[in-house]
């Protein structure tokens, strides 16, 4: 399966054609199934797939001169049940549009 691919660490990208909020959830739930920190998740879903396109220069992270595109969230946990990510706000070139 997939999840045992991220488990022995080998897993670079996740990406999605049709169901894009599900990177989100799948960054949560790696980082909830493997205990590792989220920041390192995420990159899965942001850093790494924007440098292996060719859009790492002004994409996939934040830092002075690039694009700033980013949503805040928080994360809603039960016991017994995986997490889930509600994203809270959304911003585009700095700018908030949701």
């Amino acid at each position: 399966s997939a999840m045992e691919l991220v488990e022995l660490d080998i897993v670079d990208i996740i990406s999605s054609d049709y169901v894009p909020h599900s990177l989100l959830h799948a960054a949560v739930f790696i980082a909830q199934r493997t205990g590792k920190p989220l920041y390192e998740t995420m990159r899965l879903v942001t850093s790494n797939p924007a440098a292996a396109i060719g859009l790492g220069g002004d994409r996939g992270s934040l830092e002075v001169g690039k694009r700033a595109d980013l949503l805040t969230m928080h994360v809603i946990t039960e016991q017994g049940h995986d997490s889930v990510p509600v994203i809270q706000s959304v911003f585009v070139k700095g700018r908030r549009v949701a």
